[in-house]
C-alpha cells in the first residue's frame, strides 16, 4: 500500500505542478470521502454499561451518523443474539420513547439510564461504518483508507484537477485522467453490485453505494 507521501511523489512525477502539498491533500481527502460509502467496512465496537451512567465514549473512528445499529443485552449473562434489545436513534428534536441512543456531544448516549442498582455489566454492541483516515501534512507516512487496488483513483482525480487549473488548462490531459478515474470507479461499482467486495481489513467489511453515475 502506498503512503500519502508516495501518492504525492507519484503525482508530482507524472505531472509537474506548483500546487502545495496541502492543496493536493485537500483534494485527496475530498475524493476519499466521496467514494467512502462504497469502501467503508462495518466495524463492531463493544463495551459494558455502568450503573447510573448514560454517556459512553465512542471509538476514535466512529461518528453518530455512521452508526448502523446499537444492541444492548437484556441481562449480564449473554446466552445468544436473541438476548439483546435494539436501540433506535433519537435525534435532537425527538422525544425519548422506549430504548434509544443519541448524540451526547460527540459521545454515545443511551436511554434509559442503566439502573443504579443493577445497571452494571450489560453488553452493548455498536455496529458502525468507520470514518476514513483524515490526511494532512502531518500524516505523510499514513496509508489512505482506500483499498490498495483502488488507490490510483485518488491520484487521477488530483491530476485531473491540476490539468484543469490555471489560465491555460490542458483539457485533453484532464479528459484522459477522467477516463482513468472512471475506469477504476466502474470496477468499484461492479464489485459492489456483485456483492463480492474484497475484504482486506476485517471480517465486518461491507459496502454501500452512493454514486449513480
Amino acid at each position: 500500500m502506498a503512503t500519502l507521501q508516495q501518492l504525492l511523489d507519484d503525482i508530482d512525477t507524472r505531472l509537474v505542478n506548483t500546487f502545495t502539498a496541502t492543496q493536493k491533500i485537500s483534494w485527496i481527502n475530498s475524493h476519499q470521502l466521496e467514494i467512502w460509502r462504497y469502501l467503508a467496512s462495518t466495524e463492531l465496537y463493544e463495551f459494558d454499561t455502568v450503573a447510573g451512567q448514560s454517556i459512553y465514549a465512542m471509538a476514535s473512528d466512529m461518528r453518530i451518523d455512521m452508526i448502523k445499529s446499537v444492541l444492548v443485552s437484556n441481562s449480564t449473562t449473554i446466552d445468544g443474539t436473541e438476548g439483546y434489545t435494539t436501540y433506535e436513534y433519537a435525534g435532537p428534536d425527538d422525544e425519548f420513547d422506549g430504548s434509544a441512543y443519541y448524540d451526547a456531544l460527540g459521545s454515545l448516549g443511551i436511554y434509559p439510564v442503566p439502573s443504579t442498582a443493577t445497571g452494571t455489566g450489560y453488553n452493548v454492541k455498536v455496529s458502525y461504518e468507520p470514518s476514513p483516515v483524515a490526511l494532512s501534512t502531518n500524516t505523510l507516512t499514513t496509508v489512505p483508507s482506500i483499498n490498495v487496488e483502488y488507490q490510483d483513483i485518488l491520484k487521477f482525480r488530483t491530476m485531473k484537477i491540476i490539468a484543469q487549473s490555471g489560465n491555460n488548462p490542458d483539457v485533453e490531459l484532464a479528459n484522459n485522467y477522467q477516463r482513468e478515474e472512471d475506469s477504476i470507479m466502474k470496477k468499484i461499482i461492479m464489485n459492489y453490485n456483485k456483492g463480492k467486495f474484497k475484504k482486506p481489513r476485517n471480517t465486518y467489511r461491507r459496502s454501500e453505494a452512493w454514486w449513480k453515475g
